[in-house]
């Protein structure tokens, strides 16, 4: 079982990198405080924590499928 074919496959690594997270999260700020009204703004804000969100459950949830097949393929190796 190559371990690191299933995570590259799995997991997005643009969404796991904390650097551009950061990056893009500061300029998604920037955006809506140069451009937009604070109602527009903490709309974009609470549209994109929920699409945050969203991301980290479906990365969550493939993490644990992927770890209960590296358990299981371990498991019958033995």
């Amino acid at each position: 079982m190559d371990i690191l074919n299933e995570l590259a496959e799995h997991l997005n690594p643009r969404i796991s990198s904390r650097e551009q997270y950061g990056r893009v999260l500061a300029e998604l700020n920037a955006f809506c405080e140069q451009e937009l009204n604070q109602e527009q703004a903490d709309r974009l804000n609470d549209i994109a924590g929920d699409l945050i969100h969203a991301v980290a459950a479906v990365n969550s949830k493939e993490g644990m499928k992927l770890g209960a097949r590296i358990v299981a393929g371990l498991l019958s190796e033995n």
